[in-house]
């Protein structure tokens, strides 16, 4: 029998799957023609793995929407602290500008 340390990773390793399936599925089709069945087959895992680790298939777009908002985050804590007021707000407009680029093309996807 895994550890449980084994399976924690497995169950990681599946999700991660998941959301890379999707991401893709949802880029080059939209969010409307994609099913979860189609998720499930690229990412090579069950149905009932897809229901472990997402209600649906909103709920996965919402946390690939929220990763890309935690990406955004990371980039404003990682502005250097040493920049003067105006170097720091242009490096928080462009990090501003590619989030808004990717989420444009996630948003324009989902339709």
């Amino acid at each position: 029998m895994p550890s449980s340390g084994k399976l924690l990773q497995q169950s990681e390793q599946t999700r991660a799957r998941l959301l890379q399936a999707a991401r893709e599925l949802f880029f080059s089709r939209g969010y409307a023609g994609v099913s979860i069945q189609e998720i499930c087959d690229k990412a090579g895992v069950t149905k009932g793995a897809f229901y472990h680790h997402f209600s649906g298939k909103d709920a996965v777009y919402r946390s690939l929407f929220t990763a890309h908002l935690d990406l955004y985050l990371e980039s404003h804590d990682r502005l250097p602290a040493q920049a003067g007021a105006s170097e720091r707000f242009r490096m928080l407009a462009e990090c501003t500008f590619h989030l808004a680029q990717e989420l444009g093309r996630s948003m324009m996807a989902r339709t």
